[in-house]
């Protein structure tokens, strides 16, 4: 009989990690489900006889070492689940977490469910979590659109396929209208995108079921923490064979890999995006607040920033101008800035950008990150599975 749930798990090259989230995602033998690991490391070293005997767990590995959309697309082809989720090998799964999924799946019949993910970040020692009721509510996906495109930020709350579980009609809609689900070097975003282009709403259980875990070994962490000069995201970059930050001229931070989707979708997909337009300004303000952030030298920050006002630059003609005469304000004409180059000084820290604060989107105001100090992501997941079990009494958990 086919699984219900069929759980991806993705890995290259972190056998550790990967053996951590399949104990985790197997720890329950009655339940339903195929746990399909997809091996692409340069030499495989996951066997199923790591596992005992548990005929649920399958290892897969590719015939060649595979871009990180290839080998995840390889996986649909795979599973046999009526729902398929796919899990980081970087993550653990909830004690109960299936069985809750299970649950709710049995009793709607929604094509796309959603879940809360938060994230254990190793170097700061914290886990940002959110407040859950564990209710089941209905989401619309057409002002959730709206808001990426206003503000390209990191989404919260989408539903992708990494903290959702899609039906099997659901993936199999979306790649008859798009070819594959899995798009860009950011596959997980252009699901959400995708889902909620195509579905006019979709299914949120306001519980956590899985805790990320994230480090300077994980490529979305290195990306929003060291930008292109960190050589974990350099070498994914050539690794993927289509580097589209240096395609498109513009800075390897959080908000341009969530543009360089947007941008994607909306090319290959026009009738579904006609009303919708990236807002530039926005776009702007957050990437240069990013880029301030990185934890490179002032002199590569600078280099990051002149891309925004490069001729290369996707970014329209009359908002790098504008962006260019701030600078050059802020810079060039500033009395100060002109001494210290005189006197030959050391670059003084680049300044903030004052940008205004962006309004939370309607489903946002229910998941604003908390921040709990934990020393691992064993403690980590603790505070999240308490947060669960006493969500409904301790509203403020």
């Amino acid at each position: 009989m086919a699984p219900l749930i069929t759980l991806c798990i993705p890995t290259r090259n972190r056998p550790e990690l990967a053996r951590r989230a399949i104990f985790a995602a197997a720890a329950d033998r009655s339940l339903p489900i195929q746990i399909l690991v997809l091996e692409n490391s340069d030499s495989p070293s996951l066997r199923l006889s790591d596992f005992g005997a548990d005929d649920r767990i399958e290892i897969r590995p590719s015939d060649r070492v595979l871009s990180m959309p290839d080998n995840w697309e390889r996986g649909l082809e795979l599973a046999r689940g009526s729902y398929v989720t796919y899990l980081s090998d970087k993550d653990v799964t909830l004690p109960g977490a299936i069985s809750r999924a299970i649950g709710v799946i049995k009793a709607n019949s929604a094509e796309v469910i959603c879940y809360r993910k938060p994230g254990f970040c190793d170097e700061r020692k914290i886990l940002y979590h959110y407040h859950c009721d564990g209710n089941t509510r209905t989401i619309p996906t057409r002002p959730l659109l709206q808001s990426w495109f206003d503000n390209p930020r990191h989404l919260h709350s989408a539903p992708m396929i990494y903290n959702s579980f899609f039906s099997r009609t659901a993936i199999d809609r979306l790649r008859a209208k798009t070819g594959r689900l899995f798009i860009g070097n950011s596959p997980d975003i252009a699901t959400g995108v995708l889902a909620a282009a195509y579905y006019p709403s979709y299914l949120q259980l306001d519980k956590t079921l899985v805790v990320a875990h994230s480090g300077a070994w994980s490529n979305g962490y290195a990306t929003a923490t060291y930008g292109a000069h960190n050589a974990k995201t350099s070498g994914f970059i050539k690794e993927f064979g289509n580097d589209p930050f240096s395609r498109l001229g513009i800075p390897c931070t959080i908000s341009s890999a969530v543009l360089e989707v947007l941008l994607t979708v909306k090319a290959t997909h026009p009738e579904w995006f006609q009303d919708l337009e990236i807002h530039w300004q926005n776009y702007l303000n957050l990437v240069q607040s990013q880029i301030r952030s990185l934890k490179i030298p002032d002199v590569a920050k600078h280099q990051e920033l002149k891309k925004l006002t490069s001729g290369g630059c996707i970014v329209p003609r009359k908002y790098r101008y504008r962006l260019l005469a701030s600078r050059l304000l802020r810079e060039r004409f500033n009395p100060a800035y002109r001494l210290l180059q005189k006197l030959r000084q050391p670059a003084q820290p680049l300044p903030p950008v004052p940008t205004r604060e962006i309004p939370l989107a309607p489903w946002e105001d229910r998941c604003q990150n908390r921040e709990t100090p934990c020393h691992s992501i064993e403690e980590a997941c603790e505070v999240a599975l308490a947060c669960n079990l006493t969500s409904q009494a301790l509203p403020n958990c």
